[in-house]
């Protein structure tokens, strides 16, 4: 398939469920409404004209709206994190399979959730507010959203997002592990066709990779079950090993991870030393950086994994989400977590630095992050 018609085909999918979105507030009453996002005065919502978001007839946000429209306590930025995990727990494990499915196969990050979150509240969100979120840290852009929609709960939003995504039908079937490494036509000699995945997709793969349920990666109490407690070779490295399981280079666990307990997610960004650092960093006391801000980094489009669509003639599996080559850091994310992704010889460095060279003229975007 030819990028370009790739690329339409995903932008007509999301056009359709910006769509869906509309007609389920259409067809539902506020009191059903109320259940999912709590009391709030919901306007009626005419499809929109414009294919990056639809607004709603007569109010696009809630400073126009008057004050009911918005959340009387609205929730900090700072408390996202957590209260996902409590939006994510009440969910059945059919919702919570299909939300993640649509999530994964539509390449969405957190700025989708609560794009559908504001359709499902009756708001629109500006195609200039939806893009900006892939220059900025998560929580500077929650304030951004929370600016321009007067103080707006952002869990609030995020609770409608997940809701409305977990009532849509997911794709058939996961992809297998084959389908990230699969041929596809040549266009020429001289085109390299790589396709991206959303952070959220790559790790879910990879937890497959590892045989992690997803419902441990939302678990805030679960433990990587690499950690060893001093007793030498992990419980999931001999659970491989005993059915037989190829465990992929660069998603084998460090002496940090065997040593220190933490959570299963942080096992799974093919980052060896990364992963090291950010278990060093949080297991001091007090931690040296905030682990739920840095969930919501990587979450909001701060790393990001490409691949090419050609096979690797090697068998090493280039291309595909378990090969640290594939993964980059956005320029913000690198400068904001530099105690975490190393100096400029750092793996999360360079090959941040090489996909930015892939696109060419993106070199100096480090310079040209605002600071704040």
């Amino acid at each position: 398939m030819q990028p370009a018609l790739g690329r339409a085909r995903h932008k007509q999918r999301l056009q359709v469920l910006e769509q869906i979105a509309v007609s389920a507030l259409q067809n539902q009453d506020a009191q059903d409404l109320e259940g999912v996002i709590g009391p709030a005065v919901v306007p009626t919502l005419a499809a929109s004209s414009s294919t990056s978001a639809p607004a709603a007839s007569k109010v696009s946000s809630p400073t126009e709206a008057g004050p009911e429209s918005t959340s009387r306590s609205a929730s900090s930025p700072e408390r996202l994190t957590a209260d996902v995990y409590h939006i994510l727990r009440p969910l059945s494990e059919d919702d919570s399979s299909k939300y993640y499915r649509v999530v994964a196969r539509e390449d969405f990050a957190i700025r989708d959730v609560v794009k559908y979150g504001l359709i499902a509240m009756g708001y629109a969100m500006t195609p200039e507010l939806f893009h900006c979120a892939t220059s900025l840290p998560f929580r500077h852009w929650a304030e951004l959203v929370q600016a321009n929609y007067a103080g707006i709960d952002i869990t609030r939003a995020v609770s409608a997002g997940v809701q409305f995504l977990s009532q849509l039908n997911p794709p058939a079937e996961w992809p297998p592990a084959e389908w990230y490494s699969s041929p596809c036509p040549r266009l020429n000699t001289n085109t390299i066709t790589i396709r991206g995945m959303s952070f959220a997709a790559a790790m879910l793969t990879n937890a497959a990779q590892l045989r992690i349920p997803s419902e441990a990666l939302m678990d805030d109490e679960a433990q990587s079950r690499f950690y060893s407690a001093g007793s030498g070779t992990s419980e999931l490295e001999e659970d491989m090993r005993r059915n037989r399981m190829r465990l992929a280079v660069d998603l084998r666990p460090t002496a940090t991870q065997r040593r220190v307990p933490h959570h299963p997610c942080f096992d799974l960004v093919p980052w060896a030393s990364f992963r090291s650092n950010i278990l060093d960093a949080v297991s001091l006391e007090p931690p040296l950086v905030d682990d739920d801000d840095l969930c919501l980094d990587m979450f909001g489009g701060g790393l990001r994994c490409w691949g090419s669509t050609y096979g690797s003639v090697h068998g090493h599996g280039q291309g595909v989400p378990w090969d640290s080559r594939s993964w980059e850091a956005m320029p913000w994310f690198l400068e904001k977590w530099a105690v975490l992704t190393g100096g400029e010889e750092d793996e999360a460095q360079r090959n941040s630095a090489w996909w930015r060279a892939m696109r060419e003229g993106e070199g100096d975007e480090m310079e040209r992050w605002p600071h704040f």
